[in-house]
């Protein structure tokens, strides 16, 4: 946190971006004790934390997560090439994101 406030006193735009949901990738076992949803309300806490403190700091906040979930909190299939990994798909919403933050306005 004190880096980005430097950064910030420096008179640069600080955003921070929050976690992308995660998916099941069913051969690894390390991955099965923590199941997909579980995971993943974990993950929707964290960024509503997160989005939080970065508005107490006055930074930006960019987040996707709820575009790439279903409503139970799996990842959407349209994300993902094998349930696990993301996809280059996401990148349009995180385009639409980005732009609409205005991080890239001078």
């Amino acid at each position: 946190m004190k880096f980005l406030l430097f950064l910030k006193n420096k008179g640069y735009k600080v955003y921070c971006w929050g976690v992308t949901p995660s998916g099941t990738f069913e051969n690894a076992v390390d991955f099965q004790v923590f199941p997909e949803i579980e995971v993943n309300k974990a993950k929707k806490m964290f960024n509503n934390k997160l989005e939080n403190i970065c508005k107490e700091y006055g930074f930006g906040f960019i987040n996707i997560f709820d575009k790439l979930i279903n409503q139970d909190y799996t990842l959407k299939s349209e994300y993902t090439f094998d349930n696990f990994h993301l996809n280059n798909k996401i990148w349009t919403s995180a385009e639409k994101e980005l732009l609409k933050s205005g991080i890239f306005d001078k």
